[in-house]
């Protein structure tokens, strides 16, 4: 979601993935090419990212805004969860 030019919120609400996903690594790609990289929990962890927890991203997003987000998930595969333009 953005909510406004300088904020982006990528929320994970859990899903079929709930449970199983230890790191949600979310890249915001700005209109000027510069990326910023953020996460939520640890893929050396053993618990879970609990559903509704939220990676919030500040900084100038007037423009397109590229976004992805991957998920590490409990028996070591990646997938990608998200990718979008806003």
């Amino acid at each position: 979601m953005k909510p406004d030019s300088s904020h982006i919120v990528i929320t994970y609400n859990g899903g079929s993935t709930r449970g199983r996903i230890l790191e949600l690594d979310a890249t915001v790609t700005d209109s000027r090419g510069q990326n910023t990289t953020q996460h939520i929990g640890d893929k050396l962890a053993t618990t879970p990212v609990g559903g509704g927890d939220s990676i919030k991203f500040n900084g100038v997003y007037s423009g397109s805004v590229h976004v992805i987000a991957t998920g590490f998930f409990t028996d070591g595969s990646t997938r990608v969860m998200l990718e979008t333009d806003l």
